[in-house]
């Protein structure tokens, strides 16, 4: 075939052919570079997503100590810095999702993590409304703590301590008996038990442990009896009934207000482990795509 053509023939053919050869290995050069281009920047979008995600949970970390108190510099609490943050993970798996050149199979692992965020999202108001119930219960327990502290101080000053000091300057021995039992009930056995009761309630915010929750129910039990048994001592003596159902009131309501906190321990640890699986999953999801990435790449 060849033969025939002349030089200057068989010249242009032979060029027109290496062109032809050296379009086909840029465009096939020009077509990998293009897919190592786009598997980079899925890499890149996958490795924001992951990074998101562990800004989240380290939010949520900070919200479990600080509760809603506010950044002085930023005037955020951690719940507000953990739902910019929980934006822009929803955004960066959104921007993955709709990557050009992105596989089927992988934009469904994209779009999957895009669904898992929406229980995490709905864990973390969990959080936020177990540490409400629980700020209020904390803040609930200072009030009936104070309120039974003053009536006891009042009551000692205005009523026991009188009476007291009255028997002893008429030398009345059997109401000076009385009175200093029932003043020994009330700072012994009233006040004291009280005052650990409280403590007790503070180590319960402080730890939200199972453990602290029955030594607070524990002195809770201990406090209702010397209640019980100060109402008694004391029955037929008008002002003092009074008093007396005053601190057993205070201690019910103390009672109740552990009850509501001890919800919010345990719809906080709930909400936590929600958290943590649907963080799982999201991870795994995520991870997935970037091994089926990296597999491509090399």
């Amino acid at each position: 075939m060849f033969k025939n053509m002349k030089l200057a023939t068989k010249i242009s053919l032979g060029f027109g052919i290496l062109i032809a050869i050296a379009g086909m290995l840029g465009y096939v050069g020009w077509m990998g570079l293009t897919n190592v281009t786009k598997n980079a920047e899925i890499l890149a979008k996958s490795n924001q997503c992951l990074d998101q995600l562990n800004g989240c949970a380290q939010i949520r970390r900070d919200f479990a100590i600080n509760g809603f108190a506010k950044d002085e510099k930023t005037g955020k609490t951690a719940a507000d810095k953990w739902f910019d943050t929980f934006d822009k993970l929803t955004t960066e798996i959104s921007s993955l999702a709709s990557t050009p050149g992105l596989s089927p199979a992988n934009k469904d692992l994209a779009n999957n993590a895009l669904n898992k965020s929406k229980p995490y999202k709905e864990a973390f108001d969990g959080q936020i409304e177990a540490q409400k119930l629980k700020d209020e219960a904390f803040a609930e327990w200072g009030k009936t703590g104070d309120a039974i502290t003053t009536d006891f101080r009042e009551t000692m000053k205005s009523l026991i301590a009188p009476a007291i000091a009255k028997a002893s300057e008429s030398k009345d021995v059997n109401a000076l008996t009385r009175w200093a039992k029932i003043d020994n009930m009330a700072n012994e056995s009233i006040l004291a038990n009280f005052l650990q009761l409280r403590t007790q309630a503070v180590y319960l915010a402080s730890t939200n442990t199972k453990k602290q929750w029955l030594a607070y129910n524990e002195q809770l039990n201990v406090c209702q009896e010397e209640s019980s048994k100060f109402t008694e001592y004391v029955k037929g003596d008008t002002t003092l009934e009074i008093f007396a159902a005053k601190i057993d009131k205070c201690i019910k309501g103390y009672e109740t207000i552990g009850e509501k906190y001890y919800k919010g321990m345990l719809a906080s640890e709930t909400s936590d482990k929600d958290m943590a699986q649907s963080a799982t999953q999201i991870v795994e999801l995520v991870n997935t795509l970037l091994s089926n990435i990296q597999k491509n790449v090399e």
